[in-house]
């Protein structure tokens, strides 16, 4: 079993909480972590006109990222960095896939589900519209999550959250 996030640039403030909370878990229960913190494996990083557009532009990045594992290695398990992981999280059934939305990914031994989903990803660019959450959407599992998690949804209020920034 392996533990991945992917973050693309600094982890804001009130974020770093969330991410040591699921490096805990992965140490607390001898699960292997994995942050990819660069994208220059799989693409490289345009210039920008404003921060706004990297922002957006490394959101979907790390989407096709986590995809792209997921559908290569089994038993991966992905969280999104605004995720607070509480020590009773579970999965109950390792060989079958789960999702909690996009925020929370596992694949259990169907890795074919991930490189469908993955195959279908629209390429990264700086539209804040993209095709992961639809794609989720039209994939049926039976399994939920154990145990309790709090997502932040740093991303809930995206357009005003990015405007600060210019």
């Amino acid at each position: 079993m392996k533990i991945i996030q992917v973050i693309l640039g600094q982890i804001p403030s009130h974020l770093k909480g969330c991410v040591q909370s699921v490096r805990d878990y992965a140490l607390n229960n001898n699960i292997e972590y994995q942050a990819i913190t660069a994208a220059s494996a799989y693409f490289d990083e345009p210039l920008f006109e404003c921060d706004r557009n990297r922002l957006i532009w490394r959101r979907h990045v790390s989407d096709w990222i986590r995809t792209k594992i997921l559908a290569t290695e089994n038993n991966v398990i992905y969280f999104d960095w605004d995720i607070f992981l509480y020590d009773d999280f579970n999965i109950l059934d390792y060989d079958k896939a789960c999702f909690a939305n996009d925020y929370i990914m596992y694949n259990g031994n169907q890795v074919d589900i991930f490189k469908k989903i993955n195959d279908n990803l629209k390429p990264p660019s700086i539209n804040c519209n993209y095709n992961l959450i639809e794609l989720i959407r039209n994939i049926k599992t039976t399994q939920k999550f154990q145990g309790h998690f709090c997502h932040l949804d740093n991303f809930c209020n995206f357009k005003e959250c990015y405007d600060l920034i210019k």
